[in-house]
């Protein structure tokens, strides 16, 4: 949002004309979270992002809000206006979300290992973990990189995986020399074992190291690392896109 008015009492709105529900619910089955409300431009900078998540119900009924009985149809288009408003002045963007097939969310992390799926990070909307530059990062992507896409390898007689890279196959996500980084492994590292610990039914998890269980995946500082974390950081909470 830019070029708001800065020296005003008037805040900055955003609303969803559209919507059925505080939960973003849409009759088309498009469902906004945490978009609506407003932010005093005293602690607003120019541009300043806001963030949401976009889902199409109900494919993701264990993750957040309850879709009642709206559905998207895939193969069609679904629209969502937004406003954003500031006093008198206001601006309408339109939405428009090709709908495409998916696979239900779910809270139990056995439904994800051996899938290939992205692995998001709930605070920086829109990142993935990913190579593409070489390093392990936690960036914006593009759906067809490989380098974006892991398998989850589950650990044969433990409750850890592995988190094994598509477009490398000899890569996995560690910390054996301490800091995080993807490369070929020996099998008995458990610095390359992590544990997927959903959170509640959310749809997100978080990812618990086996060598050093304190330590845990997340974006905390702004960049990807494996750390410490405290239980309310969304930066140490992750959701798989596959």
């Amino acid at each position: 949002i830019a070029n708001f008015r800065h020296n005003t009492a008037d805040a900055v709105q955003v609303i969803l004309p559209d919507a059925l529900d505080t939960f973003g619910n849409h009759a088309n089955g498009i469902q906004l979270d945490m978009p609506a409300g407003e932010q005093d431009v005293s602690v607003m900078d120019d541009p300043y992002s806001w963030s949401f998540f976009a889902f199409a119900c109900p494919s993701r009924t264990h993750i957040a809000h309850n879709c009642y009985t709206n559905i998207t149809t895939p193969g069609t288009t679904a629209t969502v206006p937004i406003i954003v408003k500031q006093g008198q002045d206001q601006v309408r963007v339109d939405l428009i979300f090709s709908v495409l097939p998916g696979v239900a969310a779910t809270g139990n992390p056995g439904a994800a290992t051996g899938a290939v799926v992205r692995i998001g990070n709930r605070w920086i909307a829109g990142s993935f973990l990913n190579i593409e530059g070489g390093p392990l990062a936690n960036t914006a992507i593009l759906l067809d990189w490989l380098s974006a896409r892991w398998t989850i390898d589950p650990v044969e007689g433990t409750n850890f995986v592995r988190l094994h890279n598509v477009w490398k196959p000899d890569s996995y996500i560690h910390i054996e020399y301490g800091d995080l980084e993807v490369g070929p492994i020996d099998p008995s590292w458990q610095s390359a074992m992590w544990q997927m610990q959903p959170i509640g039914d959310s749809g997100y998890y978080r990812f618990m190291n086996a060598a050093h269980p304190e330590q845990y995946l997340n974006t905390q500082p702004g960049t990807l690392q494996s750390s410490m974390i405290s239980n309310d950081w969304l930066s140490a909470m992750w959701w798989l896109l596959r």
